[in-house]
């Protein structure tokens, strides 16, 4: 397994860090609805969770998935408890949970386009 492989999900999980470790008067003023922000953390985190398991070449088996999300539950978890720490952010359950449903959908979607791959090659 070569390094290489790990740079898109490394530079993607860099890059939520980077997005939610922004002080809170530093973010942008938006009028959005709601609950946009737990869509937000949806969409990182199922990009997340398909490029870790693209990184894995093939999808790897449910096994592997199941802790792949774990590690991604545990940098979610993480990433929410440091903001508690940056001033205008929290720490919330939600967006957690968002996390979470995000890279499960992205990890299912990565295993089914591998499972296709690979039945498209036999």
């Amino acid at each position: 397994m070569t390094a290489s492989r790990w740079w898109p999900p490394a530079a993607w999980a860099a890059c939520i860090l980077v997005a939610t470790w922004i002080p809170g008067a530093r973010l942008p003023r938006v009028d959005a609805p709601p609950g946009t922000d737990k869509v937000l953390h949806f969409l990182f985190f199922a990009v997340l969770g398909y490029l870790t398991v693209l990184s894995l070449r093939g999808g790897g088996s449910q096994r592997t998935a199941l802790r792949v999300l774990v590690a991604i539950a545990a940098f979610g978890a993480l990433d929410e408890y440091v903001q508690q720490f940056i001033p205008g952010r929290s720490m919330e359950l939600n967006d957690w949970l968002a996390d979470l449903a995000g890279a499960s959908v992205g990890l299912m979607l990565a295993m089914r386009a591998g499972r296709g791959a690979r039945e498209a090659r036999s």
